[in-house]
């Protein structure tokens, strides 16, 4: 692969700050709908993706932890950091 065809498909992906972003303004919304309690949107955008996002470091297939018990305590833990 050339370095000008890695170029252009990296360029096409969200940069990590596009998508922190896109997740705060989101999580604005739904401070602003009253379903998220009201907190520092950006800051809590990088924890919520620093906890899913860590998971490729440990979870391995072939391990002792289930998918499915890995995948309900990320979307417990994310809605605990959420709830009103």
């Amino acid at each position: 692969m050339s370095t000008r065809t890695r170029g252009r498909g990296r360029s096409a992906r969200p940069s990590c700050r596009q998508i922190e972003t896109s997740w705060a303004e989101l999580l604005e919304r739904g401070m602003a709908e009253g379903l998220f309690i009201e907190r520092d949107a950006q800051l809590l955008a990088q924890n919520l993706l620093g906890m899913i996002v860590s998971v490729w470091r440990w979870y391995r297939p072939t391990g002792t932890k289930k998918l499915a018990d890995v995948g309900e305590l990320v979307e417990e833990t994310g809605l605990r950091m959420l709830a009103r």
